[in-house]
């Protein structure tokens, strides 16, 4: 099964002034690969969860990532539409440079607020669960590096608790499409839901 969208391929059609936007389905959390494409490219990121109060932090970030070249990840645009504008300034006034290793990378939920300028300069990729329980465990599966099971004293203790983590982890993501019915609380399960177990 492919992943959900090709990240390396993403970062390839980018430039340091052209963003990547990356729109967020429930469920869907990107930044575990986008840690694995950083260590690859030898990178390092600036996360930054946006939300209230977090503006004055986030131009702090993006202003150290041009300057060192780093990758900047703003997370959740969609929580501070205030600051939409301001990073739609800040965007065009980064000057193009074909050898800047300088990304941005943004996440958002689909928001009317989110500046149609930077959705037409950037590159756009989204990023859904996968449809269906064998199409889950195999998402849960890719995620998994191989020399972790080898790693461990007891590897076949290990990989069998690894695939009943992974079947349970599926059957509660493909559970969601039944809405709140046996649920008390509606919480979206992730992969860093998944990792954390």
């Amino acid at each position: 099964m492919p992943p959900p969208f090709d990240m390396a391929k993403s970062f390839g059609d980018s430039g340091n002034s052209i963003p990547i936007i990356i729109v967020l389905s429930p469920g869907a959390d990107p930044m575990g690969e986008l840690l694995k494409l950083a260590s690859i490219e030898n990178q390092r990121v600036i996360a930054v969860s946006l939300g209230q109060g977090q503006a004055e932090i986030a131009k702090a970030k993006i202003k150290e990532a041009v300057e060192q070249q780093l990758w900047v990840c703003l997370q959740n645009c969609h929580l501070c539409p205030s600051f939409m504008p301001i990073l739609d300034g800040l965007i065009e006034n980064i000057e193009e440079d074909k050898n800047s290793k300088f990304r941005m990378w943004l996440t958002s939920m689909p928001s009317d607020k989110f500046p149609v300028t930077i959705l037409q300069n950037g590159v756009k990729a989204v990023i859904e669960p996968p449809k269906g329980l064998k199409n889950n465990i195999l998402r849960s599966y890719l995620g998994i590096d191989p020399a972790d099971f080898e790693s461990c004293e007891k590897p076949a203790a290990y990989k069998a608790l690894m695939w009943g983590l992974c079947f349970f982890n599926a059957l509660i993501l493909e559970r969601r499409k039944f809405g709140p019915l046996g649920w008390n609380i509606p919480y979206e399960f992730s992969n860093s839901d998944l990792s954390i177990s």
